[in-house]
């Protein structure tokens, strides 16, 4: 990805036509549904393109700061796409994440949590939590386990990004005083007085940077799904 500097022959028309058609590149791809690591690559970069999708539709209605949210979300959706394909082991720790938060469900269930009170009331829980423990131990005695998005960025050597580009979506997404700053004040350099303000636009330079990633992010798919060709091989 270009992160070092602001690429502007991405228009947000021509991004959205990108989107649409790597979506109808994927809804033509053939693939096994029995195996998990078919579903994750097809489900990662659906989830990857409707992400990319809400972004254009965002920023042309006014909201670009509200875009910078899900585009984190979907530059997570592109590292673990990226690793899938990388690593032919890697479906194993997303495997090892998934049961551990089945898990967590099944043991706040457990605990009279109301959020789970349906879970606690359909299931045998207790059967289900030795179910689970198990599948959690064989995929785990594979080499699988639950990664640090840390971890994630580094394994498909995207330290540059998780530190930059990564991190400064990030003020947007948690409650930060420099997310804040960004979003709603306009401050003086003068005086350091500053004007609270709401609904606003990043800078041109900032919508142009966002056009130009989630461009980039839809490159990527393209790239992949071109890849391995319109039926992704069993040995996948």
């Amino acid at each position: 990805m270009r992160t070092a500097e602001i690429d502007t022959d991405f228009t947000l028309p021509d991004v959205e036509g990108r989107i649409l058609g790597a979506i109808d590149q994927l809804q033509n791809t053939k693939f096994d549904k029995q195996k998990f690591r078919h579903q994750i690559f097809v489900g990662l970069s659906a989830s990857l393109l409707e992400r990319c999708h809400a972004v254009v539709f965002l920023l042309k209605n006014g909201k670009g700061f509200d875009a910078k949210i899900i585009l984190r979300s979907a530059l997570e959706h592109l590292v673990e796409l990226r690793n899938l394909c990388d690593f032919p082991d890697y479906h194993l720790h997303l495997q090892a994440s998934f049961l551990r938060g089945i898990r967590t469900q099944l043991r706040e269930a457990t605990k009279g949590n109301p959020f789970f009170a349906r879970i606690a009331s359909e299931l045998p829980i207790e059967d289900e939590i030795a179910s689970t423990d198990k599948k959690m131990k064989e995929v785990e005695e594979m080499g699988g386990k639950a990664l640090s998005i840390t971890d994630k960025f580094n394994r498909t050597g995207m330290t540059h990004e998780y530190e930059s580009v990564y991190r400064s979506l990030s003020l947007q997404v948690h409650p930060s005083y420099s997310g804040i700053i960004e979003r709603h004040f306009d401050i003086d350099p003068s005086t350091g007085d500053f004007t609270v303000r709401g609904f606003q636009m990043p800078r041109d330079d900032g919508i142009a940077v966002l056009t130009d990633t989630t461009g980039q992010l839809v490159d990527h798919v393209v790239e992949l799904l071109t890849r391995y060709g319109p039926a992704l091989e069993p040995d996948f």
